[in-house]
């Protein structure tokens, strides 16, 4: 308790709390989240293309010749080329958390993904990608066209340019139905497994932001790296034997690709008259990037506000706002002054069960002091004087009538309960009431739910 308090008047708390700015928790994630918007919006512009559409071969490389020479599509191009010179610091990052929890379903999943789709994949695209990048440095004319075709053809139908031993649009399918896949587990699919990791590494939400976006970014840019050469194969491949008769058989395989990775919306009319003779005349097939793409949307990070802190140990959540304040009791307030009860917009301090449990999380390491304003942990705002006990709940304040004068006065003293800095629970002495006057003494800090 703080007697110097005193004479603070009680809206003054409000102003603590006004001039407390929360600041961001996880800015580096946002550069990822911005990855991740364009990865989905490549995957949608992709979808969104009519097979056989012809490329112009110019100057443009591989990746411009998919996605076009827009500024989006040099966005898109950009990130999708960083985020793949990174895939081996992310990736190793990932496999120190996964090795805590190696027993648990979700880094199970997890793994699973990596021991099959990183390495290896890495360095098949790489080899891809240099052979597009010796293509590129010829100068523009029949022979650089030419061996455009020849790659394409290769990707197509040539082993040696597989990826992980499969046809990259092949390839493009299974790693597209492996994020997907909703494990027995888990019942998660690979971000949300993901995202179940993270909540057993860190108990404040915001200190797994930038690995989820790095993780959900490096998974979909391998996805996106495959879709674009299947892209570029298939479209190739379908210009090639499209007029050709004998080829009926061959463009049956093809329609069987194109309809697996982008469904049938955009099919040219070769391949919808095709497509009227199989069994999905109605052409309502959606396609592994389209289906991606939107579960991507529906699971892309989003963080919370600035002002919004979320500790996450399960069965013990709570939305906390960033901003703690001091309360402080006056001598004018009387026993039912709001800043004891409540904050302006209604909000709740912390109960006496949540702080505790969070202490007891900690395994009785750390104070409440570090676990709130801690920057490794709660990182919340701290206010003027935070070695103050800290408000627990709000119930009304206990009122034990400590004796009887002679003169028939009453003397009362009221109490508030409280959580220590050590996770202990007490009462703190607030109030006395001596005929008729009332002179409080208490300090606290007040950490509210949001």
């Amino acid at each position: 308790p703080d007697a110097s308090s005193n004479d603070q008047p009680a809206e003054d708390f409000q102003q603590d709390v006004a001039a407390l700015g929360a600041e961001d928790p996880a800015p580096e994630a946002d550069v990822a989240i911005e990855a991740i918007d364009l990865l989905i919006a490549g995957l949608k512009f992709i979808g969104e293309q009519t097979a056989g559409r012809a490329f112009e071969y110019g100057s443009s490389s591989l990746l411009e010749l998919v996605f076009g020479g827009n500024d989006e599509s040099a966005q898109i191009i950009a990130k999708l080329t960083e985020i793949q010179g990174q895939l081996d610091d992310i990736e190793r990052k990932i496999a120190q958390v996964i090795a805590q929890f190696d027993k648990q379903a979700c880094s199970l999943q997890v793994n699973n993904y990596l021991s099959k789709f990183s390495a290896e994949m890495r360095w098949d695209l790489s080899k891809l990608n240099s052979m597009v990048e010796s293509i590129d440095a010829l100068p523009d004319g029949s022979e650089k066209e030419a061996r455009r075709k020849e790659f394409a053809e290769n990707l197509y139908s040539n082993p040696r340019y597989q990826v992980c031993g499969r046809y990259v649009y092949d390839m493009a399918g299974v790693l597209g139905n492996e994020i997907m896949q909703c494990y027995t587990g888990t019942n998660k699919n690979l971000f949300g497994a993901f995202d179940e990791l993270m909540v057993l590494s860190y108990k404040w939400e915001h200190h797994g932001y930038e690995m989820r976006a790095n993780f959900q970014s490096s998974v979909l840019s391998n996805f996106m790296a495959l879709v674009n050469y299947s892209t570029f194969c298939l479209n190739e491949h379908y210009l090639a034997i499209k007029d050709d008769p004998e080829k009926k058989t061959e463009l049956a395989e093809w329609l069987g690709f194109w309809k697996g990775l982008f469904g049938t919306a955009t099919l040219p009319e070769t391949a919808l008259t095709l497509l009227a003779e199989d069994d999905d005349a109605d052409g309502t097939a959606t396609g592994v990037a389209n289906e991606v793409a939107a579960m991507a949307t529906a699971q892309k990070l989003v963080k919370r506000a600035d002002n919004i802190r979320y500790y996450q140990v399960p069965g013990h959540q709570v939305q906390i706002a960033a901003n703690a304040a001091n309360v402080h009791t006056t001598k004018d307030g009387g026993l039912t002054q709001k800043q004891l009860m409540r904050d302006s917009a209604g909000h709740c301090v912390l109960t006496q069960d949540q702080l505790v449990n969070m202490y007891l999380d900690y395994d009785k390491k750390n104070t409440l002091t570090d676990i709130l304003f801690g920057e490794g942990e709660g990182n919340l705002a701290a206010p003027r004087n935070t070695g103050a006990p800290f408000v627990a709940y709000q119930l009304p304040l206990i009122d034990e009538r400590q004796m009887k004068h002679p003169s028939h006065l009453y003397r009362h003293k009221y109490y508030a309960p409280i959580v220590n800095n050590d996770g202990t629970t007490d009462r703190a002495y607030v109030a006395l009431h001596d005929n008729g006057k009332r002179i409080f003494n208490f300090t606290g800090i007040a950490v509210y739910r949001v």
